[in-house]
């Protein structure tokens, strides 16, 4: 297995998930993750040339996500 291929990389005691980690734990494809990190819908950081998030950056986005919307009054 390559280093860091299936694991969280660790940086500052903080785990951090690549794209491919994210696709597979929240089933969206890897080109529409990018979409969200490059719109600013969800939180990542570019350590060299990928893209990683926390944990608590993708549980922050699930909420945001499942949050309902608020309804314009008549």
């Amino acid at each position: 297995m390559i280093w860091g291929e299936g694991m969280p990389k660790v940086v500052f005691k903080k785990e951090y998930y690549n794209i491919k980690e994210i696709s597979e734990m929240l089933g969206i494809t890897d080109v529409t993750i990018r979409t969200y990190f490059s719109t600013g819908r969800m939180r990542g950081v570019k350590l060299g040339n990928a893209w990683y998030s926390t944990q608590e950056d993708i549980e922050q986005f699930l909420k945001m996500k499942t949050e309902p919307k608020n309804k314009r009054k008549k």
